[in-house]
Formats: structure tokens, sequence, C-alpha cells
């Protein structure tokens, strides 16, 4: 990972060289994985962020209707598929931490105004899987985010403590019921916590159970209110193209 540092720009989804230093939006990805790349930027509901396929304004899913996330809101600039989603198997899978800049940099663009958030979170993996990859993705992200908005990252305010499960096929209250008790506050982080606007941040949001488990428990801490950023949000299995952007695999589904 150390040589990552002194290689030139490369196209987080297939790794070749595209020889921009300085990357806009559409340079940060080669021209034919860019092709593929998929902004969400239609109608979205106001509290999971899952795109709408019907209607021209922002609202609640019927899933939120019933059973809404504690979150703010999440927001995912782009949605899990074609390219994006390689470039975050890559990231997640293949020990590229080098990813993470290039991702981090369409993080930054999405962000809120950083007025509106006292601290960055990111969704912890568990330390075996810490062990594993060397990294959690996730903090990676959040860094860079924080860094950005020139707020605190709080990296160990959140534990993983149930290695999770394959989720693939499940529904969101089953995902929700799945974990349960997978995440804790950090008794070390609490006096940081308590009363704070927190941006939490991960790499893809599928249902949203991570998050909502996340935030509630950062709520139980003290936290005075949870917002998710995320690079990628999963479109609803009826979306257009769907597909063509399958859910994340097992690898994925089963630990963050």
């Amino acid at each position: 990972m150390v040589l990552d540092l002194f290689l030139p720009p490369r196209c987080p989804a297939c790794g070749v060289p595209t020889g921009v230093v300085d990357p806009g939006i559409d340079e940060l990805f080669c021209e034919g994985c860019a092709v593929s790349i998929e902004p969400c930027d239609g109608p979205v509901c106001t509290r999971c962020g899952v795109p709408l396929s019907s209607g021209t304004q922002d609202r609640l899913c019927g899933e939120c209707l019933l059973n809404p996330l504690p979150t703010r809101g999440v927001k995912a600039p782009y949605l899990y598929g074609g390219a994006m989603a390689q470039a975050i198997r890559r990231l997640k899978h293949l020990s590229s931490a080098w990813v993470h800049r290039p991702l981090g940099r369409l993080l930054c663009r999405a962000a809120p105004p950083s007025d509106t958030f006292e601290c960055v979170v990111p969704v912890p993996i568990h330390r075996s899987m810490l062990r594993r990859r060397g990294f959690n993705q996730a903090e990676l992200l959040g860094r860079t985010v924080a860094a950005c908005g020139k707020r605190p990252l709080l990296a160990d305010a959140l534990i993983r403590k149930v290695q999770g499960a394959d989720q693939r096929g499940l529904t969101r209250a089953e995902r929700l019921a799945g974990v349960d008790g997978a995440f804790g506050a950090n008794p070390r982080a609490t006096d940081r916590l308590e009363g704070a606007r927190i941006l939490l941040v991960d790499d893809v949001v599928t249902t949203g159970a991570t998050v909502a488990a996340c935030t509630r428990e950062l709520l139980r801490a003290g936290a005075k209110s949870v917002s998710v950023l995320a690079v990628a949000r999963t479109p609803p299995p009826d979306w257009p193209g769907s597909e063509r952007s399958p859910l994340p695999s097992a690898l994925e589904s089963s630990e963050n």
C-alpha cells in the first residue's frame, strides 16, 4: 500500500492510469468505466435515501412510512452498480486502500455544509475483518470528509461487537433484526458524542439496516442527531437496470 502513494492517478474501478493529476468529476474514472456510473440525482426518500421511481418530489418511501430509519437522512451521490460497484469492491476486497482517495473526493463534493455537523464517525468493521483487511474503508473515507469539513474524525466512537452474517435476499426488517446488538458506542467516546450532531460515513447503503443500528447506538450515547453520507445507494429491485446493478455480494453483505 505504500507504493500506492507513488503511482500515477488510476481509475478506481479498473485500475488503469488516468493521467489526470487533479481530476474533475468525470475524470476520476477512465472513459470506459465512467459511462456505467449512474448519479443518484433524482427524487429520493428523505429518510433512507433510496431512489424513488415515481414522482418528482423527495418524500418518504413505503418502507420508511411504516418503519422510518432513525437517521436525519441518508445522502449518497451515486447508485450502486457498474463501475461504482466495482470500485467499492476493489476498495474493500482487493486490499486497494488507494481507492479511498478518488471516492473520498466524491464524498467531499456531496457532503453537507460543515456547519451542520460537529464530527464524523465511520461505520466500524469487526476486529477480525480489520486484521484481515488491514484497514476500515469507512474510516479512510471518513478521514477525507472530516479533513474537507475541518471537523474531527471519531474513528473509535463505535465498535462492531458481532461479525455479520450473510444478509442477501433479506428484507429491511430482517436485516434490522440481523444487526440488532451488533454495534455499540465506545464508552471512552461518550463524552465526545454527548449533544453532538454527527455525520456517519460508510461506503454503500443497501437497505439502511447497518446505518440504522449505528445511529441508534450513537443516539443512546447522547448524540443530538445523526445524518448519513455514503458513496453509493443500492437501488430497489424494480429500479430500471437493476439487473445490471446487483446487490452487494456475499462478502459485502456479511461484513462492512
